[in-house]
C-alpha cells in the first residue's frame, strides 16, 4: 500500500465517520434544533453517488465508506423527522431518487462534470446549514465536532484528489471545502457570541428568527 493509498484511506476513514458526531448529539439530546434537514437529505444523495462512482472507477476508498456514511445521514434525517413531528417518507424519499440520478450524469457526461454537478447537492446542503444556523436563535442540536470534521474530511480528500488525479474529487472537495470553513467559522463565532446553547440570552436581533426547517 502507498502513502497516497493511505492518505486515502484516512480521508475516508474520516468520512465515513463524520456524520457520527450530529447523530450522536441527536441521540443525546433529542433535540434538533438548528439542524438542517436538507443538508443531511443531500449528504445521503451525494454519498450514495459516489459510492456508485467509486465501483464503476474501481476506487474502494470511495465505495464501503460512503456508503456507511449515506445510512449515517439517512438515520440523521429519521431523528430530525422524529424531533419535529413530521412524517419520514417524503423526507426519505429524495435521497435515493436524487442519487441515482448523480449517478447517472456521472456515466453519461464523465468525472468533471460530475464533479461540478454531484458538489451541487453538498453545496445547497451547506448553504442550508449556514441559512438555519443563522436564522436560529437556539442552535444548541448542531454538532461542533460535525462541522469540524467535515471541513477536515474536505481537506483531506481535496490533497487526495491533487495527488491522485481524481478529477471529480477535486472539484468536489475545493467546493465543500470552502463552504465547510465557513460554517465552521460561524458556529464559532456564535459560540463566542454566546448564543449557541439552549436558553442563552440574544444580543444579535438577527437570531430571532426561528428555523423553517
Amino acid at each position: 500500500m502507498t502513502p497516497l493509498d493511505i492518505l486515502g484511506w484516512v480521508a475516508a476513514s474520516f468520512g465515513m465517520a463524520s456524520a457520527f458526531p450530529q447523530l450522536f448529539r441527536l441521540l443525546r439530546t433529542r433535540s434538533s434544533a438548528g439542524v438542517s434537514l436538507s443538508l443531511f437529505q443531500l449528504n445521503a444523495a451525494s454519498t450514495g453517488a459516489w459510492s456508485m462512482h467509486g465501483f464503476m472507477v474501481g476506487v474502494p476508498q470511495m465505495q464501503y465508506p460512503n456508503m456507511v456514511l449515506t445510512i449515517s445521514s439517512l438515520a440523521v434525517c429519521v431523528l430530525v423527522q422524529r424531533d419535529r413531528g413530521r412524517p419520514l417518507f417524503p423526507a426519505l424519499l429524495l435521497p435515493p431518487v436524487l442519487s441515482l440520478v448523480l449517478f447517472g450524469t456521472d456515466v453519461w457526461l464523465g468525472p468533471l462534470v460530475f464533479g461540478f454537478i454531484v458538489a451541487a447537492p453538498f453545496v445547497v446542503g451547506q448553504v442550508s446549514q449556514l441559512r438555519t444556523m443563522y436564522a436560529s436563535r437556539d442552535i444548541s442540536g448542531v454538532s461542533l465536532p460535525f462541522l469540524a470534521v467535515n471541513f477536515f474530511v474536505q481537506s483531506l480528500w481535496l490533497t487526495w484528489g491533487l495527488l491522485y488525479g481524481e478529477t471529480s474529487i477535486t472539484v468536489c472537495a475545493s467546493l465543500l471545502g470552502t463552504l465547510s470553513l465557513v460554517n465552521l467559522l460561524y458556529y464559532l463565532h456564535r459560540l463566542a457570541r454566546g448564543t449557541v446553547v439552549r436558553g442563552a440570552p440574544v444580543a444579535d436581533p438577527a437570531f430571532a428568527v426561528e428555523p423553517a426547517n
